[in-house]
């Protein structure tokens, strides 16, 4: 295990992808009490029923060392007497240890009630993403070896229950966008403040609200103050807006965006940027 290793992509780090008790079947199922995991090795903590977010043990901004810990935390009587519930997290300012030989060293999984069916997640996470689980009785695994450690991670949480709820289709690398006007920026590179973070590969997504669906409605993306890398087809560095239809899918041509200097380069249909 190379200690010193580099941080690897985003599209990389999502190696390990969530499956099982992260989407596919959409009916809830009813919570049964949580437990920690039997495994003598792990601490378990079990969370305030109010509490909304969870941060590792940490040391001067770093997670501590060779850790194991099961945090636990058990639906409410109102909550369990809802048809179905449905628990987001977001991920914010997530940092640990990457991928190396497709293991994942240090890392947090998001495990139901009993069994650990929750994916380990991993590695350097420049924007916040999400994670669903149909059920407000859950477990967040947390482990860390005895070398490399990092800036660490936050985790916040909201619980919607109802007999409507259900588990949204998630995109599991993307960044949701919320609101009607909004400034979007690349991560940037922390050695270097006017300079935009490399190797990374980011999804960002907006999805219609309710009253927004029953309307029609019209989105005009503003680019300004544009300097990437330009290569031929926009190989390397690229901005790629698209629009989607009802079913996730690409509904028009996508474009490339690039820009160097006073260069300004579109590949493919200038309509795609608009719907």
């Amino acid at each position: 295990k190379n200690a010193g290793n580099e941080l690897i992509s985003l599209a990389t780090q999502f190696k390990h992808v969530l499956t099982e008790g992260f989407g596919g079947n959409n009916e809830p199922e009813p919570d049964p009490k949580p437990s920690c995991n039997a495994d003598p090795e792990y601490d378990c903590e079990v969370l305030e029923q109010s509490q909304k977010s969870l941060k590792p043990p940490s040391k001067k901004n770093k997670y501590k060392k060779d850790k194991k810990i099961m945090y636990v935390r058990s639906a409410t009587e109102e909550e369990l007497a809802q048809r179905s519930c449905v628990t987001t997290f977001t991920f914010k300012n997530f940092d640990t240890e990457g991928i190396t030989d497709d293991i994942c060293y240090d890392y947090v999984a998001i495990h139901p009630a009993v069994g650990t069916t929750g994916s380990q997640i991993c590695g350097t996470h420049y924007v916040p993403f999400q994670r669903q689980i149909a059920s407000a009785s859950w477990r967040i695994e947390w482990v860390s070896d005895a070398t490399t450690v990092r800036e660490a991670w936050k985790i916040q949480w909201t619980i919607e229950c109802g007999e409507n709820v259900r588990l949204r289709e998630l995109c599991l690398d993307c960044t949701y966008l919320e609101g009607r006007k909004g400034t979007l920026t690349p991560p940037m590179n922390p050695s270097k403040p006017t300079k935009y973070a490399t190797n990374v590969q980011i999804r960002y997504r907006r999805e219609p609200t309710e009253k927004e669906l029953k309307k029609t409605c019209s989105t005009t993306l503003a680019f300004s103050k544009i300097r990437i890398e330009n290569s031929e087809a926009c190989g390397f560095d690229y901005l790629l807006p698209q629009l989607l239809s009802s079913d996730g899918t690409v509904a028009k041509q996508p474009v490339k965006v690039a820009a160097e200097k006073r260069k300004f380069v579109e590949m493919g249909d200038p309509q795609g940027i608009l719907g």
